[in-house]
């Protein structure tokens, strides 16, 4: 993950399901500048070759933002 969508995830702006697929969380009409476009284009990613995040990382990430607004 690039250090752009690595900031988006953090922020809970989207989440990865566990197929390593990106679920927008917040709406791209609701960040500003670069933030927006990135999110925007975040559709599919690669799976990594290597290290791969184990599923129960994935999935403790997807409840830490559930229900969590950040102020962007």
């Amino acid at each position: 993950m690039c250090r752009l969508h690595d900031a988006l995830f953090e922020i809970g702006a989207f989440v990865l399901n566990d197929n390593l697929e990106p679920e927008i969380v917040i709406p791209p009409s609701e960040l500003g500048g670069a933030a927006r476009l990135v999110l925007e284009s975040t559709r599919t990613f690669s799976r990594p070759v290597s290290h791969v995040p184990a599923a129960e990382h994935v999935r403790r990430h997807r409840e830490r933002i559930a229900g969590t607004r950040w102020d962007i």
